[in-house]
């Protein structure tokens, strides 16, 4: 009897277990079911905000590649007034004559690239959905095994439930910041546009007069004119090229306050006594004369990026020598632009590569000479 009664109790309590496990089974799977779907609607949305996140960064590229390219306008009208402003003074007229003297501290000028810095910190920033995988196999095992391993995923999606909430927020936050943006970079832009606008006109002004003394000083002829208006118009009366040889050589202290970063191209020793000709009757050129040459400059020339980002603009004369066979050697900075070194390379790079000259000849006959070139470095 007693035993009976035993085995009764077994029975029940085993029946009540699996009971018991069933419902917890069924309670589990609906509850995975739910955080599954949860985690579903939390990623359509994270990738919805994604999507407008990554269109808001291509406009903002859009406008700091707008914002670059006026402020290097700006700093191009700015940077050609105080050159005019300087040519004028150097000829001994005063050019607040002409303009107001309220030029903006170039200190202060405002600059793009500590503007955005900001912005491409945000822009870097990458926020990411941590997905949990909605694989479970519950096949073959027993529905105690079945409730570990439920109840093991239903807590890492809540765990990355809230880690995802967490990425949400920052995402939408940096959405807020790039646009709270808008409103300062389109404040930039019209400053750009109105010192852009406000220094060609005093630029314009300025050149006027610059043209018009020009215009006297071609009219009237060198004489009785100072060395400054040779210098400020170097090409109204192109030196011969002997005066040109000289220029070149000179020392830099000839410069007087030394404005200009002048390297001396050192004397080339003649080798096995051969004479390189500093005068010939017929100078060397370039295949297809002057015009060919300043397409092959304008094609081969690399502006440093640095330099044209700066504004920098000038002339690099290069000095070398031309063979009996057109080649090119020795090739040396003989005047550079102040400040920029990167210019001097470059040129002498693109020389490295032109095809072979045409020889200078004395008397009929093709000789060594040296021969002055000059690089113009210009932005558009």
């Amino acid at each position: 009897m007693k035993n009976l009664l035993f085995l009764l109790v077994i029975i029940i309590y085993s029946f009540s277990y699996g009971q018991s496990a069933k419902k917890l089974n069924k309670r589990l799977l609906a509850e995975f079911a739910s955080e599954q779907q949860k985690q579903d609607s939390a990623f359509a949305v994270f990738s919805q905000t994604k999507r407008e996140f990554d269109s808001l960064k291509r406009v903002t590229n859009g406008k700091m590649d707008l914002l670059s390219n006026e402020e290097r306008r700006a700093v191009k009208s700015v940077d050609k007034t105080i050159e005019f402003i300087s040519q004028l003074e150097e000829l001994g007229f005063n050019p607040y004559a002409i303009i107001p003297k309220d030029d903006p501290n170039r200190k202060e000028f405002p600059r793009y690239r500590e503007f955005i810095r900001p912005l491409k910190e945000i822009m870097r920033t990458e926020v990411k959905f941590d997905k949990v995988s909605n694989r479970l196999y519950l096949e073959g095992l027993k529905r105690k095994e079945q409730n570990v391993m439920l109840t093991e995923k239903i807590s890492e999606y809540k765990t990355h439930s809230k880690d995802n909430a967490i990425h949400q927020e920052n995402l939408e936050s940096n959405m807020e910041k790039l646009l709270a943006f808008f409103p300062k970079m389109d404040s930039l832009s019209r400053y750009y546009k109105a010192v852009t606008d406000e220094f060609k006109i005093k630029g314009a002004k300025l050149e006027s007069k610059l043209d018009a003394l020009r215009a006297e000083y071609i009219e009237k002829g060198p004489r009785g004119f100072s060395d400054a208006y040779k210098k400020v118009f170097y090409d109204a009366f192109p030196p011969s090229p002997e005066e040109m040889i000289q220029e070149v050589e000179m020392t830099k202290a000839g410069w007087g306050d030394g404005t200009y970063d002048m390297v001396i191209a050192p004397p080339v020793e003649p080798k096995d006594q051969e004479v390189v000709y500093d005068y010939v009757e017929e100078p060397a050129s370039f295949p297809g004369g002057s015009e060919a040459l300043k397409t092959f400059i304008s094609k081969n020339l690399r502006y440093p990026e640095s330099m044209k980002e700066a504004g920098v603009q000038g002339k690099v004369y290069l000095k070398f020598v031309v063979s009996e066979t057109g080649e090119i050697s020795d090739v040396k900075i003989a005047r550079g632009i102040p400040g920029c070194k990167e210019c001097d390379t470059e040129a002498i790079r693109m020389a490295k590569t032109m095809p072979l000259w045409i020889p200078g000849k004395n008397n009929g006959k093709a000789v060594k000479s040296y021969f002055i070139l000059p690089v113009k470095f210009q932005l558009e």
